[in-house]
């Protein structure tokens, strides 16, 4: 791996000498430095830990990788997870959470000190509505898999020690549960008519950055509709959420080269 940083200070990571624009390495002028492996710092406005994950994904198996599952009675099940490469928790496999949730207490542990200054969302629970605050795991490793960069709610509701296993992680794969083995078996995800990039298909690129574009394109617009501080306070917490999933995306994608037609659904870029 390489790293080097451009007029403006910032840092970039490639694992090719020749993708480093020319002026960075010509001569005796060179600015980049050698890396023995993936940097395990990619973190940014989501507000967690550098301590972890590698940013980049562990290949399973054509044929899966086999989790086991830990029954937990009334059909449901729990797996042992690791997140961030350090934090061991045992949570609840649930297919019907869109996203991965934490108990609030487990935040220190992955480097955010103060969750009320974390972007927050509209979850509905048992008691009605309520605001839980949001960040990206740097890692969330289960058995043989891994997977970088995974959006998270925090919900006190939950156990201190537990929380559930939801899509933003499962979504990388293909998954089967087999009730009878008590196993979680998951799957590379299917090529695709466009072909792979990377460890993913096509597909799930360019649905990555239409996610990702569209909640950044959402919090600025909302945010310049309002003239209420704490309200643009909020907007731009998201929208600064959202643009560290999308650089984070562009790191990935740039080892994955990626052509940048796909990492534009939406103009902004040309802009």
């Amino acid at each position: 791996m390489y790293k080097w940083k451009d007029d403006k200070g910032k840092t970039h990571y490639t694992d090719s000498v020749s993708k480093i624009p020319a002026k960075y390495r010509k001569g005796n002028q060179r600015k980049f430095k050698t890396m023995r492996s993936a940097p395990t710092n990619f973190s940014g406005g989501g507000g967690m830990s550098s301590r972890g994950g590698s940013g980049f994904s562990i290949a399973i198996p054509k044929t899966g990788a086999e989790v086991p599952l830990i029954p937990m009675g009334n059909g449901n099940h729990a797996v042992q997870v690791t997140i961030n490469g350090s934090t061991n928790l045992r949570l609840m496999l649930d297919t019907g959470a869109s996203m991965m949730v934490l108990h609030p207490s487990v935040a220190p542990q992955l480097g955010i000190r103060n969750l009320d200054k974390q972007p927050k969302i509209v979850v509905n629970t048992a008691g009605g509505k309520e605001m839980n605050a949001i960040g990206v795991l740097n890692s969330v490793k289960v058995g043989q898999a891994m997977v970088p960069d995974v959006e998270t709610t925090f919900n006190s509701h939950m156990d201190p020690a537990g929380g559930l296993l939801g899509m933003t992680f499962l979504n990388d794969f293909r998954f089967e549960i087999d009730r009878q083995q008590n196993l979680l078996i998951l799957k590379p995800l299917r090529e695709g008519a466009g072909g792979s990039y990377g460890d993913r298909p096509l597909t799930w690129w360019t649905e990555k950055y239409k996610h990702y574009f569209s909640g950044l394109n959402r919090a600025s617009y909302f945010k310049s509709q309002t003239k209420i501080r704490k309200e643009r306070v909020e907007q731009q917490r998201m929208a600064t959420y959202y643009q560290d999933l999308i650089d984070r995306l562009d790191r990935r994608a740039n080892q994955a080269n990626l052509p940048s037609q796909f990492r534009d659904p939406f103009g902004n870029r040309s802009q």
